[in-house]
């Protein structure tokens, strides 16, 4: 019975940190020296650093950079899923913590539909 209680609580855990993820849509950045790269969000043009990654999904990521970016050449649009923290109160920067890719297209945020969902979690 307790195996059975620990493992509903574990699952309660999974799903509740599956719950606070949110969805970022922005351009995506990499610089010279910059693995992971930084998305200016569509319609807040906040800057939001993509977080560390699980190596599985750092090599999906770089390969569709690659493939998508044409080795760096075209602006990349993405969107992703994840944590969303600041570094501290008094710091404007943000994380986004265990990224998930959704999607990267070639674009800008010209083209592209502000991020409503994150609009409505900063109103509540």
């Amino acid at each position: 019975m307790r195996r059975v209680s620990a493992i509903l609580c574990v699952l309660g855990s999974i799903s509740a940190l599956a719950a606070d993820r949110q969805t970022v849509k922005g351009e995506l950045t990499l610089g010279p020296d910059d693995v992971r790269g930084t998305v200016r969000e569509c319609g807040t043009n906040r800057e939001i650093e993509v977080g560390v990654m699980a190596s599985n999904e750092y090599i999906h990521y770089t390969s569709q950079y690659d493939e998508v970016s044409g080795a760096g050449k075209f602006q990349i649009l993405v969107e992703m899923s994840g944590h969303l923290r600041s570094t501290s109160s008094s710091s404007r920067k943000l994380i986004l913590d265990s990224p998930r890719l959704l999607a990267m297209t070639q674009g800008n945020c010209g083209g592209a539909t502000p991020n409503i969902s994150l609009e409505r979690t900063r109103e509540r």
